[in-house]
């Protein structure tokens, strides 16, 4: 068979978490239109923790059952700049 793998990974850094969750919440967004170009609502899942404590926030969005071929991560990591 044939294999295909993408990754595209972008990094940004924010003075506050507040900024950060709302690029992120941007993002988000915006993975979940592209998504749906290529497959229907009731073949998309999609998982989602946000702690706000932590500084953390993590999203993935993938076609049900086949986890390989569209799919999405987009997170936040805190990070102590010196």
């Amino acid at each position: 068979g044939n294999w295909g793998h993408g990754s595209t990974r972008h990094t940004e850094v924010y003075a506050s978490f507040g900024d950060a969750l709302n690029s992120y919440k941007n993002l988000v967004k915006v993975a979940r239109s592209d998504i749906r170009e290529w497959i229907s609502d009731d073949q998309i899942s999609e998982s989602e923790q946000i702690d706000e404590e932590a500084g953390t926030a993590n999203f993935e969005i993938y076609e049900d059952g086949d986890f390989t071929r569209l799919h999405d991560t987009i997170s936040i990591t805190k990070k102590e700049v010196i």
